[in-house]
């Protein structure tokens, strides 16, 4: 589905930016935008589907596997995070 493929695109994106992006962007993302909610969120929905189907597609298992990478990245952040206040 094009849905899919389009969400891929900006998980990639924004796995990217996490990774570069300033720590003022970053907080505003986890605090104003609930960044870190709306990525588990989605992870949650991607874990309990591939347990009713037993299955997921390759484009659901990208997502599910950028959405990790999303978090780590975010998790990394938040550990300079609290090193830096």
């Amino acid at each position: 589905r094009t849905t899919d493929t389009k969400l891929v695109k900006h998980l990639i994106s924004l796995r990217v930016h996490l990774s570069t992006a300033n720590l003022a962007w970053i907080e505003e993302f986890v605090t104003t935008e609930s960044g870190m909610n709306v990525l588990s969120d989605l992870l949650a929905r991607l874990v309990s589907k591939g347990g009713k189907r037993k299955k997921l597609t390759d484009v659901e298992d990208t997502v599910l596997l950028e959405t990790v990478k999303c978090l780590r990245a975010l998790l990394n952040t938040e550990v300079r995070l609290l090193e830096t206040s």
